[in-house]
């Protein structure tokens, strides 16, 4: 297991190096900043409408929608984050001609697969960890709100990042760079837009609709993923505003979370046994 560590070290300190962590730094504390602003004036000037008994209530509902949305956008920046850090992790390489200062050395092609997986996996599920978490505590500071179970939140954006990092080294054997991360961009966009269809079939009551969202959720589970972290904020209890534009109709089951782990392993493994085979 060792080498596979080393892979993942050098792969880290590779994104130090190309300033991808400085990039990420600097693009999540731009967002915290808007948000934590944001809040700071909504929550200042938040009129209670008199025919709330309890005002904090009102404000307990529109903060957690404020959040909802924010963890909306921590997805959507999570996933160009895992996508555009991971799209050349073997392609370039191989473009490049990289790959045969490492290859030669007692290393099997799958540990250095499996190695630039986990380096890449933790730079991005940190990212989504520490942006979640930094979303929670403004939320708290500015408004008093919080959810415990929001760390639960954090810790399936952080799953969303290994999966998308994942599917990206996966496409990164098998195509250039830029196809690479156009391809999965496009099927983060396909589940998403899946995802709403899934949502406005339960508001209808149109089961094929539904099936469609379904069938996109299979496909690639990340809209899954991030409605069940939006789930765990459980602003859906606020009654006042449930049902607002972050709020899903229907939550993903347990077997969608089984369903993730399983894809990043099929996409571990097809990574594999492409390089493998792969014409050096």
């Amino acid at each position: 297991m060792l080498p596979i560590f080393v892979i993942a070290k050098i792969t880290l300190q590779e994104g130090v190096r190309k300033k991808a962590v400085l990039g990420g730094v600097l693009l999540a504390t731009a967002f915290l900043t808007l948000y934590g602003l944001g809040m700071y004036f909504v929550m200042r000037d938040l009129a209670v409408p008199d025919r709330f008994i309890d005002p904090d209530v009102f404000r307990d509902a529109v903060s957690g929608q404020l959040l909802a949305a924010a963890l909306n956008v921590a997805g959507m920046l999570t996933a160009l984050v895992a996508i555009f850090t991971s799209a050349g992790a073997i392609a370039t390489e191989v473009e490049q001609n990289t790959l045969h200062a490492i290859i030669p050395k007692p290393l099997m092609r799958w540990q250095v697969l499996v190695g630039k997986c986990c380096g890449l996996g933790a730079m991005s599920a940190a990212f989504a960890i520490a942006t979640t978490v930094a979303l929670l505590l403004l939320t708290w500071a500015f408004a008093g709100f919080y959810s415990w179970s929001g760390l639960q939140s954090a810790l399936l954006l952080g799953l969303l990042a290994v999966l998308l990092t994942c599917v990206t080294v996966c496409a990164s054997t098998l195509l250039s760079t830029l196809t690479a991360g156009v391809t999965v961009i496009m099927l983060y966009g396909l589940a998403m837009v899946g995802g709403m269809v899934e949502q406005l079939g339960v508001l209808l009551d149109n089961q094929v609709m539904q099936n469609i969202g379904i069938i996109s959720s299979l496909l690639l589970p990340s809209d899954a993923l991030w409605r069940m972290a939006a789930q765990r904020l459980n602003v859906q209890e606020l009654a006042i505003l449930a049902g607002g534009p972050f709020e899903g109709f229907s939550q993903p089951s347990a077997i969608m979370l089984v369903w993730a782990l399983l894809y990043i392993t099929f996409a571990v493994l097809l990574g594999m046994g492409v390089f493998a085979r792969k014409d050096l």
